[in-house]
């Protein structure tokens, strides 16, 4: 019916025009022209000047496309996320405010940048050595005395290994310093070559200067009693350390490594942890930080024990090409560990890997004529 009117008239009665302009994105009052044809739909034939030439209508006469799905969805996450990650900041302040008291407040207030021995990555620290010392001593002191029984005797076989090669790792940590050292203090005198006498001194003051405000700290390893404990548990593979110097291994690590070099991969792992002051950092990062950022925080600090690990065993003497082999057969204990595949891959990088080796083979060239003199060739 609607149909045969609409034939008919040049123009629609108010009726038709309802029925036909239905839709919300036909609400405009008509203000154009319409051609009626026998072929399709109506609405299809409609021609609408929003706004016919010479005529100024009122912007109430044009509404407003509304929004797509796509972008009330995108802002709809946003909104999501937005909040979870201020709920998850939240909880997170008030967790390990009020919730768990994390010690890190020293006797002597401490709040400074330190640079990373080795990787001379600059972090920051909020305990002094002295009170890191004290706090390990005391979580020292109660796993000695819930857990003394399973420590094997210093005069076990295994103690008496795992003492040697920690000792042979902690002589070569000093050693591995003095040679980077080294090699940093003569790329910045080869640069300074080509340049005049007062230049070069000026550059060479202002590069000195530097250097003395990078060097990587090393005074909270004075005076550590380093002692290395092993533990009877045959279950767990792994070992850990404290910033006083104790570490315990257990046997399950040995059953599971085999060598002298792969146990020396765990170990300088965590010495590692104390000569970078892991501890005191990892404060910052469990006391303010949202579970995901600590996560990826401490999950970084690992990764650069690893380097720094097998940048000391490389200076001790140890093939740094055995480190990758022997850290993926090691399985992360928690999710603050990468995987033992993503840590080798980290690991057998070309500029990582080089790093090491051209320690090793200075090392090892060091070493060559000692050997030679003692076997009296």
């Amino acid at each position: 019916m609607f149909h045969n009117i609409i034939k008919q008239s040049g123009r629609p009665p108010a009726l038709a025009q309802a029925a036909l302009l239905h839709r919300r994105h036909h609400t405009a009052p008509w203000r154009g022209e319409f051609s009626a044809s026998t072929h399709g739909r109506p609405r299809n034939n409609i021609k609408i000047n929003v706004q016919p030439p010479g005529i100024r209508l009122p912007r109430r006469y044009f509404s407003t496309p509304a929004p797509s799905r796509s972008v009330s969805y995108f802002w709809f996450l946003c909104k999501v996320t937005a909040a979870a990650a201020f709920i998850n900041i939240m909880w997170s302040f008030v967790y390990h405010t009020y919730l768990v008291q994390i010690p890190y407040i020293s006797r002597t207030p401490i709040f400074q940048l330190e640079t990373v021995p080795y990787t001379n990555r600059i972090h920051f620290v909020i305990r002094s050595p002295l009170d890191d010392r004290e706090y390990a001593e005391s979580c020292f002191a109660f796993v000695r005395k819930n857990h003394s029984s399973k420590f094997l005797s210093p005069l076990h076989p295994d103690s008496v290994r795992v003492n040697l090669i920690t000792a042979q790792l902690l002589r070569a940590v000093q050693r591995g310093l003095d040679i980077k050292n080294r090699d940093v203090a003569l790329i910045h005198e080869s640069s300074c070559k080509d340049v005049s006498l007062d230049a070069r001194h000026a550059i060479e003051s202002k590069k000195q200067g530097k250097l003395c405000k990078s060097q990587s700290q090393t005074a909270h390893l004075d005076g550590l009693a380093w002692e290395v404990i092993v533990v009877k548990n045959d279950r767990h593979v792994g070992a850990m350390s404290w910033p006083h110097g104790k570490i315990i291994v257990f046997t399950g690590l040995l059953i599971h490594l085999k060598t002298d070099a792969e146990i020396a991969t765990a170990l300088s792992h965590d010495i590692a942890h104390v000569v970078a002051r892991h501890s005191s950092e990892s404060i910052v990062y469990k006391k303010w930080f949202p579970f995901p950022l600590m996560v990826h925080f401490l999950r970084r600090m690992e990764i650069e024990a690893d380097r720094m690990g097998m940048l000391m065993m490389a200076a001790a003497g140890f093939d740094p090409r055995i480190v990758p082999v022997a850290v993926e057969k090691l399985v992360g204990n928690d999710i603050y560990h990468p995987s033992g595949k993503k840590r080798a891959q980290l690991l057998s990088r070309a500029k990582v890997m080089d790093e090491a080796l051209e320690l090793y083979r200075e090392v090892m060239s060091a070493k060559a004529p000692e050997i030679h003199s003692a076997t009296g060739a």
